[in-house]
């Protein structure tokens, strides 16, 4: 699994703004930065601590919403039901409410638009166990 912790970090590095590591005392400015509420919970590997903003909630259950589709498209990049960011899906002439959806996709613009059928495809694709396996492998 390792290529899949490699691609992980990668795909994290591409999809989110690059933020300086702050200090635990500086996540809050950023969260309020990008206008978002929520918690982070940051692993040191070469010291082996924690750190992060709002500890309380790091314990927490919460529904993994659209940050499902970094783990879906690390699954499908690693069991090559996709060759590679670029490939293109064709869309399905569906009309969705969001005009950026209603066009063939590659991985880069759906991950761009958040373009939900892209994504539930690419789980397709997957298979139910096989995402599970995957899914089963991770903290």
């Amino acid at each position: 699994m390792m290529k899949l912790e490699i691609a992980a970090s990668l795909l994290a590095l591409l999809a989110f703004p690059i933020v300086p590591h702050p200090p635990q005392s500086d996540f809050a400015a950023v969260f309020t930065s990008f206008g978002v509420e929520g918690t982070c919970l940051v692993y040191e590997l070469e010291s082996g601590t924690y750190t992060g903003y709002r500890p309380e909630r790091w314990d927490s259950m919460y529904i993994p919403a659209s940050t499902y589709k970094i783990m879906n498209s690390l699954i499908a990049l690693e069991t090559h039901v996709i060759a590679d960011e670029q490939t293109v899906i064709p869309w399905d002439s569906v009309p969705r409410r969001i005009a950026a959806w209603n066009q063939d996709q590659t991985m880069a613009s759906a991950f761009k638009a958040s373009t939900v059928w892209f994504h539930q495809e690419l789980a397709r694709r997957i298979g139910a166990e096989r995402m599970q396996s995957y899914l089963d492998t991770t903290d």
